[in-house]
């Protein structure tokens, strides 16, 4: 985690580190380093790296600033943030990079904004195959504008610009509130299933009352409190106003007032705490300890919230409000949006910025002690039922398990050597450096690479490839194949050029001519044009039509909210087809995402494959069901078999002997042979291969013998066949779904 702020004194980000430790997952998180702190500590479960703090400029503008000091503070906040901005986000790149050598590397980046510079840190890790979650803490073209008074120009186009690239890279986002969701969808285009709104709410710590302070209790007063951040955009200038009416226009002089908190506007409202002469009944403390505060806010009988209307506050929830409620304290605010959703019936809500009906409803709570207790109750009731962070950090949990992680995969990583860890994302990292530049490579540059890599990796893999001890379990309750076939035997060919396009009729008649059936993978927007002509002969002879990919540009998964789009693109492609398998380009996977598509079954898997760019298989020669949380499911049938493309073009192997050595094996566990053969790669006898490619008789002699050398002990369908068969025997595979499409 990174966070701009102190830890363990910023309080969401505590309570989503500790809920994450607790939760099975290891934590880090790289923070401010306060007075006091070390560089490293352990703080409940949780490693804690902190970095110096560094201030350029004071930002704060001072009382009756010129037009010309207002400006010159434009300027030098501008450099200031920049300059702090980079120092935070250069710090975490160095610190991140060590945290990965030093304890074997990690799974999520999980940056906190402000600033909204942090995606930097993730880019590298985003190319070794680790995910990025933005946790979306204020938006801060607002933030500027609120704080400066500023309108739209091009510092708040600046930051938009951030913002955008922040969310458009995240794997899944954080909100604060439905808010902040609508504005992610609005700004970045991201797909609503990405977006997880994790409330603001109380820790369990913080939902048991502490004994009030002595010295407060003692002062026979109504204790006003006030508990947070002291910067411009806060309104405490609003709730210093208020008390100077409070106390000289409504002549009140029963009351003191704590505000306890830190912030860059500290010593300018202290200085206006005279101006208007408060010194008596207001205590600004600067920032407390713990204890000190909560037993401080135990003491209130009122608290508060200042925050004035703006293009920040209006939309924004405050952890304030929360701790306010959780001690049961009556509240005045100004009524804001997402205040009052906050709070509810726990406040006295007044007219935004309006100071003098801010002072009257303190009156007006002061006077009324049946009240205060009524909305005191409300509010401790809401946050008991609905609001505390035992309820609201649920969701957190759910965006760590829509990353495709869970809490076992988290720890089994943080066992792995360092080493070894460092193997994996360095090899991950060339496999998507190489599919960056994929297409600017001709082909026989890119095989001659593939083939340099893949004959490196195959001295490494003799234990796991192409055999994989262990996938021959069969799966629980598997009662064998139909028909008393002894194992499955399926073929399917994607078509990946307007070459392989044109091979698919000569492909077919070899099967045929061989006694077999198989399925016919086109991609619907490549390079080539899948005429209705050819779909019909394929499915006239009884072989079977799917889709591959959208377009075939390694890009398929790069955004949930990009899948979701293209997945509508594909749905219909596959109703056009009356198709019900998919396969995705450069066997690509996420198994969670693919249940956006209206398919039977899905091929993007395989049980071992250490040479594609998403290297890691389902272990198992068997296919299995997968269902989502609404009901609905397919049949996953990874590919089993060594592809042709490996086996000819990577290892210019001559025989058969990988595939038979396979087959031989997969037969005697009585698992599925599923393989994977593309027309592109094949050379017919009109067709010479120049290098590229194999003969097509070597693939014909490999069918010749499986039919002699097996007889009828295997079963040879469609996929859609084998999912239709496996389909039926899963408990779930006709559980209605919860809603259905009109």
């Amino acid at each position: 985690m990174l966070v701009e702020n102190y830890y363990p004194q910023d309080t969401r980000v505590r309570n989503e580190a500790c809920l994450l430790t607790k939760a099975g997952y290891q934590v880090s998180v790289i923070a401010w380093r306060g007075r006091g702190q070390s560089f490293f500590e352990n703080v409940e479960g949780v490693k804690a790296y902190r970095i110096w703090p560094l201030e350029v400029f004071k930002k704060t503008p001072s009382p009756n600033s010129s037009l010309t000091g207002l400006l010159w503070l434009k300027i030098k906040s501008l450099l200031g943030y920049l300059l702090e901005y980079s120092y935070f986000t250069g710090s975490c790149m160095l610190l991140s990079a060590y945290i990965f050598a030093k304890d074997g590397g990690f799974d999520v980046i999980h940056a906190h904004n402000p600033p909204d510079m942090l995606f930097l840190v993730a880019l590298p890790y985003k190319l070794l195959g680790r995910k990025f979650i933005f946790d979306h803490h204020d938006l801060c073209p607002e933030l500027y504008r609120s704080r400066y008074g500023a309108g739209e120009g091009v510092h708040s186009r600046a930051l938009a610009l951030l913002e955008w690239c922040s969310l458009r890279m995240a794997d899944v986002t954080i909100a604060t509130n439905e808010t902040y969701k609508e504005v992610q969808v609005r700004r970045a285009h991201k797909h609503p299933d990405s977006i997880f709104v994790v409330r603001n709410g109380p820790d369990e710590t913080r939902m048991k009352p502490a004994p009030p302070s002595p010295r407060l209790r003692a002062m026979n007063k109504c204790i006003l409190c006030y508990v947070g951040a002291l910067n411009p955009q806060d309104g405490v200038d609003y709730l210093l106003r208020s008390l100077r009416h409070l106390a000289h226009d409504l002549n009140r002089t029963d009351f003191h007032c704590v505000i306890m908190g830190a912030g860059d506007s500290l010593q300018d409202l202290r200085d206006l705490n005279s101006q208007l002469q408060l010194d008596g009944c207001v205590e600004l403390t600067g920032f407390v300890s713990e204890s000190e505060l909560r037993a401080n806010l135990s003491a209130a009988d009122i608290c508060l919230d200042p925050d004035p209307s703006s293009p920040l506050n209006d939309v924004s929830t405050w952890i304030k409000i929360m701790e306010y409620m959780a001690n049961a304290k009556p509240i005045v605010t100004f009524d804001l949006k997402e205040t009052r959703y906050s709070a509810q019936g726990a406040a006295i809500y007044v007219p935004p910025n309006d100071e003098l009906a801010f002072a009257k409803a303190i009156a007006e709570l002061m006077d009324n002690p049946a009240m205060r207790e009524k909305l005191g109750e409300f509010g401790r009731r809401r946050i008991e039922e609905h609001l505390q962070w035992s309820i609201t950090g649920k969701n957190l949990l759910k965006a760590y398990q829509a990353l495709g992680l869970d809490q076992a995969e988290a720890e089994d990583a943080s066992e792995e050597p360092a080493h070894r860890a460092s193997q994996r994302s360095f090899a991950l990292f060339g496999h998507r450096a190489y599919y960056l530049v994929k297409p600017l490579l001709p082909f026989s540059v890119r095989l001659a690479v593939r083939r340099a890599y893949s004959t490196r990796v195959r001295s490494g893999v003799t234990g796991t490839w192409p055999i994989l001890p262990g996938s021959e379990r069969p799966p629980k309750d598997w009662s064998g194949w139909p028909h008393g076939k002894k194992f499955a035997f399926v073929l399917t060919h994607d078509v990946e050029s307007q070459a392989g396009l044109s091979k698919c009729d000569q492909l077919m008649d070899l099967e045929i001519k061989c006694g077999f059936r198989s399925s016919f993978n086109f991609i619907p927007q490549g390079e080539y044009r899948v005429e209705r002509a050819l779909r019909d002969n394929l499915l006239g002879h009884g072989f079977e039509v799917g889709v591959h990919d959208l377009k075939h540009d390694g890009k398929l998964y790069r955004s949930r909210a990009q899948f979701a789009k293209n997945a509508a693109v594909i749905n219909q492609c596959l109703k056009d087809w009356g198709a019900v398998g998919f396969r995705s380009g450069f066997m690509f996977h996420n198994l969670a995402w693919l249940h956006d598509l209206n398919i039977e079954y899905d091929a993007s898997t395989f049980d071992t494959d250490p040479f594609e760019p998403q290297p890691d298989g389902v272990g198992t020669i068997f296919p299995f069901w997968n269902q989502s949380d609404k009901g609905r499911g397919y049949v996953e049938l990874p590919y089993t078999m060594p592809q042709d493309f490996t086996v000819f073009l990577l290892f210019q192997e001559r025989n058969l002997n990988l595939w038979f050595d396979k087959l031989d094996w997969i037969s005697r566990h009585g698992g599925m042979a599923l393989m994977n053969v593309h027309p592109d790669y094949m050379s017919f006898a009109d067709q010479p291969g120049k290098g590229l490619t194999y003969p097509g008789e070597l693939y014909e002699e490999f069918l010749q013998q499986v039919a002699g050398r097996y007889g009828d002990q295997y079963w040879n369908p469609l996929p859609k066949q084998l999912a239709e068969w496996h389909g039926d025997k899963c408990p779930g595979r006709h559980a209605p779904a919860p809603f259905e499409s009109v």
